[in-house]
């Protein structure tokens, strides 16, 4: 049974997400924080953040940027305005209603993230509360892109609402797998405590700890709490990696690039066998590259199987993560598990 002290400190995440790091954040944060030398941490893929929910990181100057702005609207969210974000958040679950956040979210996603961009505190809190609804329900591709016969039209006030096409060739938009597409869906595809809907606090029932709800005012504001010293942006990775000085400064980097389209589907193949095409190639042929000049960093790459053996000629040890059960079943071997790439450098 866990103990409950194993939980003090931590926070659940407010969305579900596709690779989370939370079973292997314990593990990240001893071997980059545990002895508390970094005074810089930088993700440049920050996902769902499960880093830094499983623990602050006080007296750090903290960067967390990923280049879905959808993303970054959330979190910038939950740090400025938690309480507006919480009130926002409906928790409703039928398919006319997520396919009109969804739509909603990809009418405004520019020009959201053209100020996303312009102002470091700028965040939006409708499309916040209509993404953390989406992601409550969500099955399929990330929210804000989805297709299918939904369109939207101006009715004779000018409000927009929602049809379905009947025009050959017109390219609608519907939320996917939502059952008979109408408001008799009542399916969570997600389980209610991993979402907004359940304001469950962070600790659940199966682990040796009493459930008790707290509000969703409460766990935002935790959550805003915990993001006090951070800054949140949405750049290209390397961007990133350039706008802050990482060759003198004590710096840790998380990279947890995200993964091939092939490996959300159960596959993995093309993940595990990733070329440098993709962006987790780039982010191995940049820390080789930049070898030199990253000396005074501490740095831990996520990925699978063999993907980034090339970086243990340049002092890089290998551990194991977590065991990834849902990618490509069929394979007996380590090439479905999670691996971290890790170097300490300078430990002056």
């Amino acid at each position: 049974m866990i103990k409950r002290s194993e939980f003090i400190g931590k926070i659940k995440k407010p969305f579900p997400w596709a690779g989370s790091k939370v079973k292997a954040a314990p593990l990240i944060m001893e071997l980059l924080h545990g002895d508390k030398w970094a005074n810089q941490h930088i993700e440049p893929f920050v996902g769902s953040n499960a880093c830094l929910m499983h623990m602050p990181l006080d007296g750090v100057r903290v960067i967390l940027n990923d280049f879905d702005g959808k993303l970054t609207n959330v979190w910038r969210c939950l740090k400025y305005k938690p309480i507006e974000l919480a009130d926002a958040v409906t928790g409703i679950t039928n398919s006319i209603a997520i396919t009109g956040w969804d739509l909603a979210i990809q009418k405004g996603y520019d020009a959201m993230l053209d100020r996303l961009h312009a102002d470091v505190e700028y965040c939006d809190v409708k499309l916040g509360a209509y993404y953390l609804d989406l992601m409550a329900n969500w099955v399929g591709d990330n929210p804000g892109g989805c297709k299918g016969p939904w369109v939207t039209i101006k009715d004779e006030d000018g409000y927009d609402i929602l049809v379905k096409s009947t025009t050959e060739g017109v390219r609608g938009k519907q939320a996917q797998y939502m059952g008979d597409r109408g408001v008799s869906c009542q399916q969570t595809h997600y389980p209610a405590d991993r979402g907004v809907a359940c304001q469950q606090t962070q600790y659940s029932s199966g682990q040796g700890v009493a459930c008790q709800q707290t509000p969703r005012e409460s766990w935002f504001s935790d959550i805003s709490e915990r993001l006090s010293n951070a800054k949140i942006l949405s750049h290209d990775w390397k961007k990133i990696m350039n706008m802050y000085n990482i060759t003198s400064k004590k710096t840790a980097i998380m990279f947890d690039p995200p993964y091939n389209t092939s490996g959300n589907n159960g596959g993995g193949i093309e993940y595990i066998n990733a070329d440098n095409n993709t962006v987790s190639g780039g982010v191995r042929r940049w820390i080789v590259e930049n070898i030199e000049a990253l000396k005074n960093t501490r740095i831990l790459v996520c990925g699978r199987g063999t993907e980034h053996d090339e970086l243990l000629q340049y002092g890089f040890q290998k551990i194991k993560s977590v065991n990834v059960k849902s990618l490509n079943k069929k394979l007996a071997d380590e090439s479905t598990q999670e691996f971290l790439w890790y170097k300490r450098n300078n430990e002056k």
